[in-house]
């Protein structure tokens, strides 16, 4: 089976891995002939010198290294069952780009976005047979996770969806279906965990290393160190533009621009939350990430307050509610997605249904009153 992918960025470079790892012939294309001519020569090493080692799965069928190829043609896409674009979250970039792979493409070829923030929907809009269009949101880090978000929307087909799942379980990945919105129904939940630890260090309550090594005790990844990990820019980007499917009350974190005002972008930048210029990575001090005029959450933690990770856990389930208000995944399919995308030793809905729907409220309620209006009670109605 061959696959297509448009864009060898970050997102596209780990998409070819997966989907060369996994046996599948992968044609790419990219913008420019020096960078076809570079990419495959590259590629084309790198199984040679798997081959000459023996390493396990160091080609694609052919063995050669030939069973990929990069070019800036797009009839190279000819003869996919999937081409998947992978393009920066620039809307118009991404139309023009997918209006290119239509044209390529045969009629029973899939084409999906893997977008992090877009509607599919309006990225559709352009295409003349926009039935076929759906999302394959990989979630980053790819190598990490084994959920593929499968997004579905009102014009598309239902055959699309089926064959975007059926890839999905070719890479021994866990589809789920979601439905549209701006971007994949994970990330708003993903992103309000996110926030909330930034709301922790604009209350001076903890450094970034004292949140991580708090939240590793639950998640995968501590938030501050996967702030840095996605990049500063790109947080503040997404975060913007799925305002309306996160629980009403988030502002804008002040620290975000401050950072990014200091040229503190995240790892890849050398500094973000955390200083990556020490080895292990240094932190300010507590006064650089706090913020006097904070007004998301009333006043200094109180003495017997939540606890930091108790915030975490819980903001991660009443954002998880607030999906499930809007219908744009099922509970099973958004617990399996979250349990994966956040390393827990328990799906947040599980968790809530083992708790039961009362439970839930009172901690939202104690939460609400304590740290801030986002943890609204009304959420609890929700679960199911």
């Amino acid at each position: 089976m061959k696959i297509g992918i448009a864009g060898y960025g970050k997102m596209g470079r780990s998409a070819f891995n997966l989907f060369a790892a996994a046996g599948f012939e992968v044609a790419i294309l990219v913008r420019t002939a020096e960078q076809a001519s570079r990419f495959q020569a590259q590629y084309e090493r790198r199984v040679a010198r798997r081959l000459r080692h023996n390493i396990p799965g160091a080609a694609p069928p052919s063995a050669t290294g030939r069973a990929c190829r990069f070019s800036t043609d797009p009839a190279v896409l000819s003869g996919c069952a999937l081409i998947l674009e992978n393009l920066p979250e620039n809307a118009g970039l991404k139309r023009d780009v997918l209006k290119r792979i239509e044209a390529a493409a045969a009629p029973d070829t899939v084409i999906a976005t893997n977008t992090s923030s877009l509607s599919v929907a309006e990225l559709a809009a352009g295409l003349s047979r926009s039935e076929r269009f759906c999302g394959f949101h990989l979630i980053h880090p790819i190598p990490l996770t084994s959920v593929v978000e499968i997004i579905s929307w009102e014009g598309g087909a239902e055959w699309a969806v089926e064959t975007a799942r059926d890839i999905a379980r070719r890479l021994n990945r866990r589809p789920i279906v979601v439905r549209d919105c701006p971007g994949p129904a994970l990330n708003p939940v993903l992103g309000s965990c996110l926030c909330e630890a930034l709301y922790i260090l604009e209350q001076g309550l903890a450094t970034p290393r004292d949140i991580d090594r708090l939240a590793e005790r639950a998640f995968r990844v501590g938030p501050c160190e996967s702030l840095d990990i996605v990049g500063i820019p790109l947080f503040r980007d997404i975060f913007e533009r799925t305002a309306a499917i996160r629980p009403p009350c988030f502002p804008l974190p002040a620290l975000i621009p401050r950072l990014l005002a200091d040229g503190r972008t995240g790892r890849e930048g050398g500094r973000g939350l955390y200083l990556y210029d020490e080895e292990p990575p240094g932190q300010s001090p507590l006064a650089y990430y706090r913020d006097p005029g904070q007004n998301h959450s009333p006043g200094p933690a109180a003495a017997g307050g939540p606890g930091l990770l108790d915030r975490l856990l819980l903001i991660v389930q009443a954002a998880a509610l607030y999906i499930l208000k809007l219908d744009k995944a099922s509970p099973d399919d958004l617990d399996l997605g979250l349990q994966d995308a956040l390393g827990l030793a328990e799906g947040p809905i599980a968790g809530m249904r083992r708790l039961g729907r009362d439970e839930i409220r009172r901690r939202l309620e104690r939460f609400n009153r304590e740290v801030g209006p986002r943890y609204n009670p009304e959420l609890a109605e929700h679960l199911r």
